[in-house]
């Protein structure tokens, strides 16, 4: 599977994409992410780690034109994990947050996305 969802924490939600990720598995992935955010009763914020992903869809547009950018008062920071910040993997991962209309941060690690989310929610405790 090229990706998981776990908890990574309460109110966190780890998101690992592995290998070829697929404009429909984008879309699956993001359905399934909201879902949990409704049915949560507090703000969860997710953090997408990149490392073992190869390729993303090369149509960003169309892959995620088909995700329908919308939020929930639950709906807290995404934090992007791109260890190498290769420039397309970065571009097409400010694209599809900025499509999908989150809030979100690229970092390097998970420790430092651990730390991205504490700053902004300190009720997170690393």
């Amino acid at each position: 599977m090229p990706y998981q969802i776990n908890w990574h924490d309460k109110n966190i939600l780890l998101i690992e994409l592995e290998g070829e990720i697929s404009g429909e598995e984008l879309g699956i992935i993001a359905e399934e992410s909201f879902q949990l955010v409704v049915a949560a009763s507090q703000v969860i914020h997710a953090i997408v780690d990149t490392s073992k992903m190869t390729t993303s869809p090369l149509n960003l547009r169309k892959s995620v034109s088909s995700i329908e950018g919308r939020r929930h008062p639950n709906q807290g920071l995404t934090v992007m994990v791109i260890p190498k910040m290769n420039i397309i993997l970065s571009y097409a991962s400010t694209t599809i947050m900025q499509l999908l209309r989150l809030e979100f941060r690229i970092v390097r690690s998970i420790e430092e996305a651990e730390a991205t989310i504490h700053r902004i929610d300190p009720q997170f405790a690393p």
